[in-house]
């Protein structure tokens, strides 16, 4: 709805339907998990792919009273300049935003933090499951699943425009 996809989430119209699956919209959330995590943080640093993403994150630092650093980091080079920067600044810990680009170079990301000692919150649970701290985002898992319910019922003879978009709020934490 917010692109225009469709004109409203209950009834889509046109040809489309859908699962939103929210991203951007729980880096708030996320970094008020990580404060609580690490409560002696003075400085976070939040990890972007590209400064738009910032505003929601700032917004609630603001009202936490806490500092953030946001570095950009969208290429492998970004990657390891972005750690020399939140090394170089003392951040206590260490929040990413929603990106797909750090998916490509998890690995990179939770060996950095391991080596630098610093705890990182991280949107999906494959991070953690490749040695991260925390993660909170969606279940793929289940979006995917509904996203095969739709596609069959459509098969079956559903129109899409009278399937409502499922939103899938934070599950995994």
């Amino acid at each position: 709805m917010g692109q225009g996809l469709v004109a409203s989430l209950s009834r889509p119209g046109g040809n489309a339907t859908g699962v939103a699956v929210f991203t951007n919209e729980l880096g708030p959330k996320r970094l008020e998990l990580l404060r609580e995590l690490v409560p002696k943080a003075e400085l976070i640093a939040f990890v972007v792919g590209t400064t738009a993403q910032a505003k929601e994150v700032q917004t609630a630092a603001a009202a936490f009273g806490q500092k953030i650093l946001v570095v950009n980091a969208s290429t492998p080079e970004e990657v390891e300049q972005a750690f020399a920067t939140i090394a170089q600044e003392k951040a206590g810990a260490i929040l990413y935003s929603a990106h797909q680009f750090y998916q490509v170079v998890r690995d990179q990301l939770v060996g950095l933090a391991a080596r630098h000692r610093l705890p990182a919150m991280y949107e999906w649970r494959e991070f953690v499951e490749a040695g991260g701290l925390a993660s909170y985002s969606t279940s793929r898992n289940d979006s995917f699943r509904q996203m095969g319910v739709y596609t069959g019922q459509i098969l079956k003879g559903a129109k899409p425009s009278e399937l409502p978009v499922v939103q899938r709020p934070s599950s995994n934490w």
